[in-house]
Order: C-alpha cells, then sequence, then structure tokens
C-alpha cells in the first residue's frame, strides 16, 4: 500500500503484513515507480542491517538515514541524517496559504 495524496508528493509505504517505510519519495530512478524508499534509524547497527534487508526486499534500491552512521558500502547505502536535510535547502520554495 503507497500513501501518496497527492501526485509527485512524498508518502510511506505500508505492506500488507504491516511492515512500513518512513519515506518515499519521488525520483528519476528505475525501480517502482521512479520512487525511492527511506527509512530512517538511530545508529543500532542491527536496526540498520534489519531496514537494509526490509528495504532491498521490498523495494530493491533505497536508502537508511541515520542519526550519524555513514557507509556507502554495502546493498544500500546508509547516510547521517544532517544529508538529506541539508539538501531541503536547495529545493524550490512554495506558499501553502493555511486556514
Amino acid at each position: 500500500m503507497q500513501a501518496d495524496a497527492v501526485a509527485g508528493a512524498v508518502g510511506y509505504w505500508r505492506s500488507t503484513n504491516n511492515r512500513e517505510i518512513d519515506f518515499v519519495v519521488p525520483a528519476s530512478v528505475r525501480g517502482r515507480g521512479g520512487r525511492l524508499p527511506l527509512e530512517v534509524k538511530g545508529d543500532s547497527a542491527s536496526a540498520i542491517s534489519f531496514a537494509r534487508r526490509a528495504i532491498e526486499r521490498s523495494f530493491g534500491e533505497g536508502i537508511v538515514v541515520s542519526r550519524t552512521v555513514f557507509d556507502g558500502n554495502g546493498p544500500l547505502p546508509i547516510i547521517p541524517v544532517y544529508l538529506p536535510l541539508a539538501a531541503l535547502q536547495d529545493l524550490p520554495q512554495r506558499s501553502v496559504p493555511l486556514g
């Protein structure tokens, strides 16, 4: 199941057995409909390993976001949270009226 209320929006993914991926973002990559999964974990090696396997099994590609760990080797990269947050500064800003 994919929660994506607006085409091109950031969503999340939940399987039929309630496994979930924190964020699924639009991306210009091959794979499951041009979407890239990001799973957020702390720095626990076991949690990161589990997240890598879950993403690989469900999507084949993706990124694990940790608190401080950086590992570009292995089946899926692990990046510290400050990298995707820094990338948000480069996105165009849109005003959304409230109320």
